[in-house]
Formats: C-alpha cells, structure tokens, sequence
C-alpha cells in the first residue's frame, strides 16, 4: 500500500478510503471479498432509495436481480478493474439498469473492492433524447445551421447539405456562409449588427446549388447563449413556390391575359422610367399606337373565339418586329402601343413603324381561314418640355386616326404623313 499504507491501521484505511469515495458524485459501495458491503455513499443511499443500515451488511447479490447478471463477480477481476452492466432492485422493489466499475485493493485484513455505480437509465434516456432530437431535425425539411458569431460552424442538419447537392463533409467544409451566393454576401456585416442588437433577424438570401443554380431562401436567426458562448442558430426556408406564385401575381398584374404582352400600368410604368432616362442620356423616346383596322368584322363573321386566336397572333407579329429592350403592349380590343426607348433619330421610328406595317400585311391562316388585316399606325416623338406620359399616348393616337383617315397600312408621325 505504500507508506500511508505503513502507518494506518485497516479501520483507518477503510475510513480514509470512504472518506474519499464520498467526495465522488457517483454512487459507491465498499465490499469485501464475500460480496458484503461494509459502506456505501450517500449516492448509493439516494441510488437505492434507502438508509445506510439497509446496505451495510447486506450481499451485493441480494441487490442484484437474478438473471440479469451481465459479468463475473467484481472480485473476480478486482486487480486490473473491471466494468459490467446488470439490474438492481431499489428498496421498493423497483428495478433500474446499472453500470458497474469495480476496482480492488489489498488490506492487511484482506482485498476489498470498491464499486462505482451509475444508473444508465438516465443517461441513456438522454442519449436516446439527443438521438430523437437529431433524427427530428434531420427530418426537418428547413435548413438548419448553428454557428459562433465569428463563423465557426457548430451544427448544421442533413437538408442544409442535401438540398445544395453536397455531402455532409463538403457542406461542412463551406462554413456557415458557404452556402450563400456571392451576390449576397455583402449584406452579411449589416445582418450581423442588426441580429447582435436585436437578438434576431429575418432576411431573404440566394443558396447555390452545387450545380451552381440558385434557390430563394427566407433565413430567421437568432442570437443564443450557451455554455460555451454566443451562438447564431439559423433556419433558412426555400421560398421558390412563393417568389414564384408571386412573380405570377405581379406578372398577371401587369400583363393582358389573352396574349401576355404588357397592359397599361406596365406600360405606363416603362414609360415614365424611358422618359427620366432620355433626359440623362440625351436620346429619344418613340411612341407607335398600333390598331387593326375594322377588326369588328373579323368578330361578327368568325366569332369572338376566333378573333382572339388573330389578336394573339398580331401580338407576336409585334414582338418579333421590335428590339428586346421595347415594350409592346395592348391596351385593349385591337389596339396596341409600342415603346420604343434609347432612339438616336426620328427615322428610328419610322423605320420601326414601317417593319410593323409590313409585317401586319401577311395573311393569318388560322382553322383553314385566312384573314387579311390592314393596320394604323401612330407615331410620337417625346418632347421633355411639353409631354408627360399622358399627352405623349394622346399624341400617338391622335397620329394613328390620321393615319387611319388616309388609308389602310399607312403610318404617320403626330400630324404629317410621312408613308
């Protein structure tokens, strides 16, 4: 035993021994070679839910539930420890699993063993917690990311990686900011004091796809205390069916239904935005008003059904006639309106007008019909000192009558014919 050992007696040395074990936070008991405890912890005591006196004395068997032995006897390996799992069974009768360390010494009097017990259904039970908890949130169709607040990722769930097309460690080795398209990141530093003085955030942000397409996300985040620290736990959503269901809501707002071209609040709002930027660039801005002369007829002989199909292909006439950056528009029955921004000359838009003209000419066939449509066009020139949006349309319409009052397929800029 050592030179301690030399100068106590076995008394002290079982004393000094219990002494120890009590300072130790799992439950302990003290036996001697026959299995018979000489003392046991204050944990033992709370473990088996009774007093000192009902364990001193008593045989570890009598505590042990038969059958449920797992391992030899404690003294069996008393010299190098051993460690054993079994069932015990509480004052009450009550039985609890146990985890079993047994380690031996040699007295004068003899060895005795000193047994460290833990009960494993509870740390079992937070393991299985821990396990569920995992599970759920890797089932969690969210992405779920936590971090230190100076970018060390702590956790992250099996959609964060998944949904990106990237394995566990490839995500992990991203960061938590990994994820983020570029385009993005800049917001970071603004997001991060925002989270830091309000203790969360909500934004929305862009994912990249490992095939490099991109994802619309909503990110809510919140600042955390742990023991370790600040933590920023953070759940980012894909909103790609709700950008989507709302750029149709936006994109049916300002487009006409039957053919998709652009409907007067687009158009108005294309126009104003062409008429600030031609007084900052110097250039003109070109109007065509564009109707299809008595298309009533086309209506009361074929029928509105029919009409419609001709509408929709004069619209895509009109597309293909015009630049990308034009807007063509309709603004209802039969007649349309062309923007026509960033012009260097007038002859720009006559020319424009004149590839219009031509190209209503063609005949439709539609349904084994064929239909011959002859147009008016009007034309309109922006001038910043006496236009707005509004007398710059009327201007244009006041030119296609005109137009209209000369003959079919002709075109005229405001009042003077110029086709």
């Amino acid at each position: 035993m050592g030179p301690l050992g030399g100068r106590l007696s076995d008394d002290e040395m079982r004393e000094l021994l219990a002494s120890i074990l009590g300072l130790v936070r799992d439950a302990c008991l003290l036996v001697d070679a026959d299995d018979t405890i000489l003392w046991a912890s204050n944990a033992a005591i709370e473990m088996y839910r009774c007093d000192l006196e009902d364990l001193v004395g008593s045989s570890l068997a009598a505590l042990t539930v038969p059958g449920s032995e797992t391992c030899d006897s404690p003294e069996a390996d008393q010299q190098r420890g051993s460690l054993c799992s079994t069932r015990h069974r509480r004052k009450d009768g009550s039985e609890f699993p146990v985890e079993i360390n047994a380690a031996g010494f040699e007295l004068g009097c003899g060895s005795v063993t000193v047994l460290t017990l833990r009960e494993t259904s509870a740390w079992e039970a937070a393991e299985l917690d821990g396990l569920f908890k995992s599970v759920l949130l890797d089932a969690v169709l969210d992405a779920i990311l936590v971090h230190t607040p100076d970018g060390r990722l702590v956790y992250f769930n099996e959609a964060a990686y998944a949904r990106m097309g990237l394995g566990r460690e490839e995500f992990a080795a991203l960061g938590p900011f990994g994820w983020v398209a570029p385009e993005a990141r800049p917001r970071r530093r603004d997001l991060t004091e925002t989270l830091h003085a309000n203790g969360h955030a909500r934004f929305e942000s862009t994912s990249v796809h490992k095939d490099g397409s991109r994802t619309p996300v909503e990110v809510f985040a919140r600042l955390v205390d742990s023991p370790d620290g600040p933590l920023i736990v953070s759940v980012a959503r894909d909103i790609s069916e709700r950008v989507e269901a709302e750029e149709q809501l936006r994109h049916m707002a300002l487009h006409d239904q039957l053919t998709g071209l652009a409907n007067r609040t687009l158009l108005d709002e294309q126009l104003t935005t062409a008429m600030a930027n031609t007084q900052r660039h110097g250039d003109l801005v070109g109007v065509a008003y564009v109707d299809l002369d008595d298309f009533k007829r086309v209506n009361d002989v074929h029928g509105h059904a029919f009409g419609d199909q001709v509408l929709m292909v004069a619209a895509e006439r009109l597309r293909m006639c015009v630049r990308r950056a034009d807007t063509v528009a309709r603004l209802g029955g039969d007649e349309f309106v062309v923007l026509l921004p960033r012009l260097k000359r007038p002859a720009d838009l006559e020319r424009a007008a004149r590839k219009i003209v031509n190209a209503m000419r063609e005949p439709i066939y539609i349904e084994g019909h064929r239909v011959s449509l002859t147009t008016s066009v009007g034309l309109a020139l922006y001038d910043p000192i006496r236009d707005d949006a509004r007398s710059l349309l009327i201007r244009a319409d006041l030119a296609m009558y005109a137009a209209k009052r000369q003959g079919a397929n002709r075109f005229q800029l405001t009042e003077v014919l110029v086709a």
